[in-house]
């Protein structure tokens, strides 16, 4: 994935000026929304999804971020799936956006995680 910040920054600012179509604003939206949430969390974690578990301390960053991705897949196929309202109050968008913030936490994994191959 090819990164250019200042082009791609001034893109997403057409796109919160209105100068795109509604729905590319959507995506800058709902984008900047999810990178705010992670920002915040990575600051109140410590940046641990890029440690081992440690509970599996066997297990790679990136490892463990595919599981957890699987847990959100999972969660997401019951919520889907049961027409039961879920004991814990978790929507659709709730999971899809943990999922989502997932999916960027992987592909930011530091680079000594990627040469792993993980």
């Amino acid at each position: 994935m090819s990164i250019d910040i200042a082009n791609d920054a001034e893109l997403i600012s057409q796109a919160f000026q209105g100068r795109l179509a509604p729905d590319q604003t959507r995506i800058a939206e709902t984008g900047t929304k999810v990178t705010a949430l992670l920002i915040r969390k990575n600051i109140d974690y410590g940046s641990s999804v890029y440690k081992s578990p440690r509970l599996a301390p066997k297990l790679d960053c990136g490892t463990a971020m595919l599981v957890r991705m699987s847990d959100k897949i999972e969660r997401l196929s019951k919520l889907l799936g049961s027409d039961e309202p879920a004991c814990v109050s978790e929507s659709i968008d709730d999971t899809m956006a943990d999922l989502a913030g997932y999916l960027i936490l992987y592909l930011a994994r530091p680079a000594i995680a990627r040469a792993e191959g993980t």
